[in-house]
């Protein structure tokens, strides 16, 4: 009688598993699809005439394609989405002169609530980007600079920076616990409440140094 019933129960758990394994397979596809369009797509309306309408097209379209990516939890694919943005159309990412401007979100995209933890950052150069609540524990960056950028109560928990900069950049209330920051250029950062490496709260007035 045990193996009449242990019998089915492993080939319920095979088909289940094949289910599981065709439909990451399809998503796999889906998104590999969505993001070639993505690209070829984008590619045509930053070459088309028209600056200004080209500009609010490619933000829409890249903006919905960054967090549907994120729904779907393709860290890598919105890293690349990010990095191919900062070489093909910088300006579209420099929401910091805007941020106090309510009416101003359609000339660039807005980055916060970004989940990118547990990803690895690399060769990007960034400005004036808004990461504002955003997480990126345990992430590595490696040759990022990202100056006069927003991470406003973002976490970067246990996150490894390697020739990284985030000077100028509005670091109130985020989260260095268990990071190596010091390793970080951080001139004229501005760092209140920020909570630091070793666990220390930074004062209010910290600029470039956790008082």
């Amino acid at each position: 009688m045990l193996e009449i019933v242990l019998v089915p129960f492993t080939l319920l758990g095979l088909s289940v598993w094949i289910e599981a394994e065709i439909s990451s397979w399809q998503e796999d596809i889906a998104v590999t699809q969505m993001v070639d369009s993505y690209f070829d797509g984008i590619t045509d309306i930053l070459s088309s005439e028209g600056a200004e309408l080209s500009h609010y097209a490619a933000i829409a379209r890249s903006r919905a394609l960054f967090f549907r990516l994120q729904e779907l939890e393709r860290k890598e694919e919105m890293i690349n989405v990010l990095r191919y943005l900062s070489e093909a159309s910088p300006d579209i990412l420099r929401g910091s002169p805007f941020e106090q401007d309510q009416q101003a979100s359609q000339y660039y995209i807005d980055f916060s609530y970004s989940n990118l933890s547990s990803s690895d950052i690399q060769i990007m150069e960034l400005e004036d980007m808004i990461f504002i609540s955003s997480n990126f524990e345990q992430s590595s960056f490696y040759n990022f600079p990202c100056e006069a950028c927003s991470f406003t109560a973002s976490s970067f928990r246990n996150a490894d920076f390697l020739m990284v900069s985030l000077a100028g950049s509005d670091l109130t209330d985020v989260y260095f616990t268990g990071s190596n920051i010091g390793e970080v250029d951080l001139e004229g950062a501005i760092l209140d409440y920020a909570k630091w490496s070793d666990g220390r709260v930074c004062v209010k007035g910290s600029i470039g140094i956790c008082k």
